[in-house]
């Protein structure tokens, strides 16, 4: 912490999650533990919190949408390739986002 103003404006905060109590002494005490494992699989962005598997479906499925768009589709090796890796990346993600949405602590 940079200054003891610092850490009691996050132990007010704290206070006011219902985390911690305040005794007459000035001391807090911890009423309740939070488990914040499962927050690393999220990212804060405006406010909301985002699994982070939605980034990467979104890429891949951007990129998937654009390769037919970009470059002219025919049945060579390549194409097919692509749209293989493409397709299965796109989907594991779409998976992960879901399950990871679906175990959303908040």
């Amino acid at each position: 912490m940079s200054s003891p103003s610092v850490a009691l404006h996050h132990l007010e905060k704290l206070r006011t999650l219902g985390l911690l109590e305040k005794q007459l002494t000035g001391e807090y005490n911890l009423v309740s533990t939070v488990k914040v494992g499962v927050l690393q699989n999220y990212v804060g962005l405006f406010g909301y919190m985002l699994p982070r598997f939605l980034f990467y479906s979104t890429l891949f499925t951007t990129m998937l949408v654009l390769y037919p768009l970009l470059y002219p589709f025919d049945l060579s090796t390549h194409n097919v390739m692509a749209l293989v890796f493409g397709g299965t990346a796109s989907a594991v993600c779409w998976i992960e986002t879901y399950r990871v949405w679906k175990r959303k602590p908040f």
